[in-house]
């Protein structure tokens, strides 16, 4: 090949690398300018997508850098919700709680904190697991009636607050039971007599009356037997357990 024809060569070869680039460059997409409605709007459309991950950063550019705050506590909201919608529970809770630590006062608190508390509920679930949760989710329900007294959820959370309580008086039981048919009558004494005390409105309630009247059988002491099986025969939430103290009962008086 002489200089000529060699030349020639070098000449295209770089024509068309320089034609490569150019392709390459038109097809990367050009970051747009920064407008704040405009992220915020897009990172709406990823969401819907389900692109969380991605909604994320342009939302949390908006928290970043809205100057006017009006879009900042609307982004914080939504990255709290991506996660939860990523089921990442804890993380949504931490958003939330930054949320109320960022804008206390905004409209919208009460709304976040009503979250934190529905997302404790919605993790009852197991035997341990919803011990902690139905204990946190009271905590965070009761936190929002004091801090928002005229909040619009008040029903739901007396409806909500309600099943945690039957969740650890249920719990509660579980353990008593445990120690009755262990045998260990005081023990179990003592945790039905909890769950009498601190969760009267338990669902069950009748079968912790019940089973103390004949945790105290057990210790040979009829008085209080008698006391707790005639108020597990009174009440009439278990049609079994009413017949089954009401036998007791008689048993006792021949």
């Amino acid at each position: 090949m002489n200089i000529k024809w060699f030349k020639i060569l070098i000449v295209i070869t770089a024509l068309c690398f320089m034609s490569a680039a150019i392709v390459s460059c038109s097809n990367k997409k050009v970051k747009a300018p920064y407008n704040t409605e405009e992220y915020y709007k897009e990172a709406l459309e990823l969401v819907a997508k389900k692109d969380y991950k991605e909604a994320r950063e342009l939302l949390t550019e908006v928290k970043n850098r809205d100057i006017t705050k009006e879009y900042a506590p609307l982004a914080q909201i939504k990255i709290a919700e991506t996660y939860a919608l990523d089921e990442e529970p804890e993380l949504a809770i931490e958003e939330y709680r930054e949320f109320l630590r960022l804008f206390p006062s905004h409209k919208n608190a009460v709304y976040c904190q009503f979250q934190i508390a529905c997302t404790y509920f919605d993790q009852i679930e197991g035997q341990d697991r919803e011990y902690f949760a139905a204990g946190k989710a009271i905590d965070e329900f009761k936190k929002l009636e004091q801090l928002y007294p005229r909040n619009p959820y008040s029903d739901i959370i007396r409806i909500r607050v309600s099943q945690c309580r039957n969740v650890l008086a249920s719990h509660e039981e579980y353990v008593g039971f445990f120690y009755y048919k262990k045998g260990s009558y005081d023990s179990a004494i003592n945790r039905f007599k909890y769950i009498i005390n601190k969760y009267p409105d338990y669902e069950r309630i009748q079968h912790v009356y019940y089973y103390t009247g004949l945790s105290y059988l057990e210790k040979e002491s009829p008085a209080e037997a008698k006391e707790y099986l005639k108020k597990a025969a009174e009440l009439s939430t278990d049609t079994k357990i009413t017949d089954k103290a009401r036998n007791e009962l008689k048993s006792l008086k021949n």
